[in-house]
């Protein structure tokens, strides 16, 4: 069995790459992620060199924004996700974002992300899902030349989740986590 490389890691002793292309909101996480407890932090801001980067630094956990990278963040996770990213590619991705839509949602899961947090992002939000994320049991299998969490690639989570008659969010809704990793629906203001 494959774990994810934060799994049942104390959170002091984490080292967590934050990527995000801008620079501010990069602070303001650090700064979220070390009042947790965290010791090492660190951002990376530059999309075309966040490869090797993160190879020299090998993180146990990543923290994403969704708009980060020239194509978005969801190639930017399958990159990590490659073989060839040993051994970053068993690093668990929480993505950020800030609409948290049917298709933002499926499309980051999908990827390879653990976890996903709506923002506004709360301190204590954040907390939740990095414990979550290291308490997460689930596998990373091989599909290919990557990895995949198991029970992902099999099926469409959110097919099984959201009620076939529940409006999607181009329908002026859209999905958040809530507690435990289920999703709920809640209005778009």
């Amino acid at each position: 069995m494959v774990y994810h490389a934060a799994y049942r890691q104390r959170l002091e002793d984490l080292d967590v790459a934050v990527l995000d292309g801008n620079k501010a909101m990069g602070l303001v996480l650090r700064s979220m992620i070390s009042q947790l407890g965290v010791k090492s932090v660190r951002i990376f801001q530059n999309p075309a060199s966040v490869q090797n980067d993160l190879r020299d630094y090998a993180p146990q956990l990543i923290v994403l924004d969704w708009r980060f990278g020239n194509n978005g963040a969801g190639e930017v996770i399958k990159a990590i996700r490659s073989r060839t990213m040993w051994p970053v590619c068993f690093a668990p991705i929480i993505v950020l974002t800030n609409r948290a839509t049917h298709l933002t949602v499926s499309q980051a899961l999908r990827a390879g992300a653990q976890s996903l947090v709506s923002k506004p992002l709360a301190s204590s939000t954040l907390y939740q899902h990095i414990m979550a994320v290291l308490d997460d049991p689930r596998e990373l299998i091989s599909q290919g030349d990557h990895y995949v969490l198991s029970g992902i690639a099999s099926f469409d989570l959110l097919r099984h989740l959201v009620p076939p008659d529940v409006p999607h969010a181009q329908q002026g809704r859209s999905l958040n986590y809530g507690k435990r990793n289920q999703l709920t629906l809640r209005r778009a203001s």
